[in-house]
C-alpha cells in the first residue's frame, strides 16, 4: 500500500494531481502545470516536498571507515558541518543507490537516500556493517521540503535567521530555528539551482511549508511536484536512480566518475570498476531541437528509423487478487537486435523497480480481456483477435535475455457447426438445459435498437464469471461497470438520432407528411426514454449488488 507523505494533505489542498511514486502519493503537477513550474524554478522559485526521501543515521568510532569502504567518494577530509555526494556499488560495480552524506560532528553522519531504496539501502549498510558502527533509519521521524530557485535564499531569509541560513554549496546548519520549529537546511538541491533544503519533524511539515509559501509571495514561489522536479533535474543531467542508474550501471557508466575515487585503498566494486576499462558504453545528453519536454519512453530513432517501443501497465487490482507484485509491460516491438530489446525491457523494470516491483509479466494487453501473449509458433496462419502477430525472433531475445515462459495460452481453429448438423443440434439441446434451470434466459434480438445497458451489463457480468479463474484477470469493478453502462445510454441516442435523421428523410421526399414525421419523432424520443430509465434501474440494480459484497 502506498505511503503518504506529512504534506498529502497539503498537496491537495493546493490541487495537487495525485501519482505513486517509490511507494509514496506524491504530486506529479499543480494546476499551474510543469512548464510554468520548471520556469518558476529556473526563474524565480518553486518549492517541493521531498519528505519521501530517506534518512539514515552512522554513529561509531568507526563510522568514516565504514562510509569509505561502503561508497566510492572519499570521506576522510570531510568536516563537520558539509556534504558530499557519492554511489554506493555492489561487488559487480552496479550503483545500489546515490546518496548524500551530512557530517554533523566526528563519527555522527546524516546519510539521505532515495525513497524507493530506502528499506533496500538500509538493509544494504546492515549486511555490510562492521564492529564500531551502529546505524539507525530514523526516515518516519522527518519532513523534507527543497526551496529552489535564484530567489529562494531572499525568500528564506523572511522566516529564518541569517545565521541559519548555509553560506557555501553542499554546506549544512544542523540545530536551525524555523519560527520555532528545530530545523536542519542545508544549501543543496535536485534542480541545477541555488536552493536548500529543509528537513523538519515530520508533523511541522505542513507548518513549514505554509510559512514559506506565505513568505515567497512577492518572490514568485509557487508549489512545485514531481514533473518539473524531473525536467529540471534531467536540464542539469542529474541522473535519477531506477532510470539512469540502476544496480546493473556503474557510476562511472552514468557520468558520475567525479564521485568514484579510486585512489582509496578499497571499497566496495572497486575491483570490479577496474577490471570494466575501458567503458562499453556512457550515458549522453540529448537537446531537444523542436517543441515539447523530453520523456522516458518515448520513441527512440537510429539513423532516422524508429527501432522499438514498449509501454509499462501497473493493474494493482490483479497484484491483490493474485498475491504478486509485478507490472505488465505491453506494446513491446522491436527490431532484430539485442541492444534494442535490452534497453526496452530493462526501460520498464527499472520505472517499475523505483515504483517498488519486484516482478515483471508479459507481453501483456491493456486490459484483462486483452490477453496479448507472444506468439512462439504458427507464424503461417492468421492471428487471433486477442494476439497480436511478432517476428520469431521475439521468443529467442527473450530467452537469451533471461526471461522464462510463464504459461501456455493456447489458440484452436475451430469450425462453427450449423444448426442443423449434429454438432449444432448437440449444442441447441445442451442450452436448451441450461436455461431449464433458470438461472439465465435467451435474449431474442433482431435488431441493434433492441440491444439495452441491461445485456450490456449481462455479458459483462457473464465475462467476469467466465474470465475469473483465468490467468491475469481481475473482474470489473463497479468504476468499469458504470462506464460501459453510460456508453450504452450513449449507443441508444446515437441509434435514435440515427432514426430521426431517417424520419426526416421520409418527410423531404414525400414518403410521409408532417403529422406522420412529429408522431414517428415522439415515438422514437418515448422508446429512448423507456429504455434509458431501464438502463438506469440496471445500473442502480448492479451497484446495489455490489456494494452488497
Amino acid at each position: 500500500m502506498e505511503k503518504k507523505t506529512p504534506l498529502y494533505d497539503t498537496h491537495l489542498k493546493y490541487g495537487g494531481k495525485i501519482v505513486e511514486f517509490g511507494g509514496f502519493l506524491l504530486p506529479v503537477q499543480y494546476g499551474s502545470g510543469v512548464k510554468a513550474e520548471h520556469m518558476a524554478v529556473r526563474t524565480q522559485c518553486g518549492l517541493f516536498d521531498v519528505s519521501h526521501m530517506g534518512e539514515v543515521l552512522v554513529q561509531g568510532e568507526k563510522a568514516k571507515d565504514f562510509l569509505n569502504l561502503l561508497l566510492t567518494n572519499d570521506y576522510t577530509d570531510l568536516q563537520p558541518g558539509f556534504a558530499r555526494y557519492s554511489p554506493m556499488c555492489n561487488e559487480n560495480g552496479g550503483t545500489v543507490d546515490d546518496l548524500i552524506v551530512y557530517m554533523k560532528a566526528e563519527n555522527d553522519y546524516f546519510v539521505v537516500v532515495n525513497a524507493a531504496n530506502t528499506d533496500k539501502d538500509f538493509a544494504w549498510m546492515c549486511d555490510h556493517k562492521i564492529d564500531g558502527v551502529e546505524l539507525t533509519n530514523v526516515s518516519d521521524q522527518y519532513g523534507q521540503v527543497a526551496l529552489q530557485g535564484p530567489n529562494a535564499e531572499n525568500v528564506l531569509k523572511k522566516v529564518v535567521d541569517e545565521k541559519y541560513i548555509p553560506a557555501g554549496y553542499y554546506t549544512c546548519i544542523f540545530d536551525g530555528d524555523f519560527q520555532g520549529i528545530p530545523v536542519m537546511i542545508s544549501r543543496t538541491g535536485y534542480t541545477g539551482e541555488d536552493g536548500f533544503e529543509i528537513y523538519m519533524p515530520a508533523d511541522k511539515a505542513p507548518d513549514v511549508w505554509e510559512a514559506l509559501i506565505a513568505a515567497g509571495k512577492d518572490d514568485g514561489l509557487i508549489p512545485c511536484a514531481l514533473g518539473a522536479r524531473d525536467t529540471l533535474r534531467m536540464e542539469a543531467a542529474m541522473p535519477l536512480y531506477g532510470h539512469e542508474l540502476n544496480d546493473k550501471i556503474s557510476p562511472r557508466t552514468a557520468g558520475l566518475g567525479f564521485a568514484v575515487k579510486m585512489n582509496k585503498p578499497d571499497f566496495i566494486g572497486k575491483a570490479a570498476l577496474e577490471a570494466d576499462q575501458p567503458l562499453k558504453e556512457r550515458r549522453v545528453g540529448l537537446k531537444v531541437t523542436g517543441r515539447g519536454i523530453l520523456r522516458e519512453h518515448l520513441d527512440v530513432y537510429r539513423d532516422g528509423e524508429i527501432v522499438g517501443r514498449i509501454a509499462g501497465l501497473i493493474n494493482h487490482a490483479y497484484n491483490k487478487k493474485w498475491g504478486q507484485n509485478a507490472i505488465r509491460y505491453t506494446r513491446f516491438d522491436f527490431i532484430d537486435d539485442y541492444e534494442v530489446s535490452k534497453a526496452l525491457l530493462d526501460a520498464v523494470i527499472a520505472w517499475g523497480r523505483e515504483r517498488g516491483f519486484c516482478e515483471i509479466m508479459g507481453p501483456m494487453g491493456f486490459n484483462d480481456t486483452d490477453h496479448q501473449g507472444m506468439l512462439i509458433e504458427g507464424f503461417d496462419r492468421r492471428s487471433m483477435f486477442i494476439t497480436y502477430y511478432n517476428h520469431p525472433y521475439y521468443n529467442e531475445h527473450l530467452t537469451n535475455l533471461g526471461y522464462a515462459k510463464d504459461t501456455d495460452w493456447v489458440e484452436n481453429l475451430i469450425k462453427v457447426p450449423t444448426p442443423d448438423s449434429e454438432t449444432g443440434m448437440k449444442l441447441h439441446r445442451l442450452a436448451e438445459r441450461v436455461l431449464s434451470r433458470g438461472k439465465y434466459h435467451k435474449a431474442d434480438i433482431k435488431r441493434k435498437g433492441q440491444i439495452t445497458a441491461r445485456h450490456i451489463e449481462d455479458v459483462f457480468r457473464l465475462v467476469n464469471k467466465a474470465y475469473a479463474p483465468l490467468y491475469g484477470v481481475v473482474e470489473l469493478t463497479e468504476k468499469q461497470i458504470k462506464k460501459y453502462a453510460e456508453e450504452a445510454k450513449v449507443a441508444m441516442r446515437n441509434i435514435r438520432r440515427d432514426g430521426m435523421d431517417y424520419v426526416k428523410k421520409l418527410k423531404k421526399n414525400s414518403e410521409i407528411t408532417e403529422d406522420e414525421q412529429k408522431k414517428a419523432e415522439k415515438d422514437l424520443q418515448d422508446i429512448l426514454d423507456k429504455f434509458i430509465k431501464r438502463a438506469d434501474e440496471a445500473l442502480a440494480a448492479k451497484e446495489k449488488e455490489l456494494m452488497a459484497i
